[in-house]
């Protein structure tokens, strides 16, 4: 898959698209973008990024998408953060899992990190050029953190295309 959005529309296709977001691309500039829709923005943590701070992809969720660009490559990465949530958010990652495992198929790599005070769960596939890979991390019940809830989705140009996904 050449395009970014090809693979962001397909696993989020009933999301709406403010601005036209699934338009970015693989390889384009950071000007490209800008007609796009993306903008800097600052995060709730106060840190500055370029993308679009306020996405709907599931029902009542905002999301955050962060565009990253190498100079000699253009767009190489695209993060789709859940914005900071009171609880786990645990349907949210169940939906996207389901989802993707159904477009892609079983990932090809699976992480289940079980810690005193939290659990963190990942999960990777590769569909043509681009890495998916779904992440949720949560405190278990009771139990207090440093972090808080997450959930994310990042998606990352690889260089070459392996030839069983070609």
């Amino acid at each position: 898959m050449a395009w970014a959005a090809v693979v962001l529309s397909a696993s989020l296709a009933g999301a709406a698209d403010p601005n036209g977001w699934r338009g970015f691309k693989w390889g384009m500039t950071q000007q490209q973008a800008t007609q796009s829709g993306a903008e800097p923005y600052v995060d709730a943590a106060g840190e500055k990024h370029f993308g679009l701070s306020s996405v709907e992809l599931h029902p009542g969720k905002t999301f955050q998408v962060h565009l990253e660009f190498f100079s000699h490559m253009g767009l190489h990465s695209v993060h789709v953060i859940l914005a900071p949530q009171p609880d786990c958010a645990r349907e949210v990652y169940e939906t996207f899992l389901n989802d993707f495992r159904e477009q892609y198929g079983k990932e090809m790599e699976s992480r289940n990190l079980d810690y005193p005070n939290a659990r963190y769960r990942s999960h990777d596939w590769i569909a043509g050029s681009t890495k998916i890979v779904l992440h949720h991390g949560c405190p278990k019940p009771g139990k207090t953190t440093a972090t808080q809830p997450t959930t994310h989705i990042w998606y990352e140009k690889r260089r070459h295309t392996e030839p069983w996904n070609r």
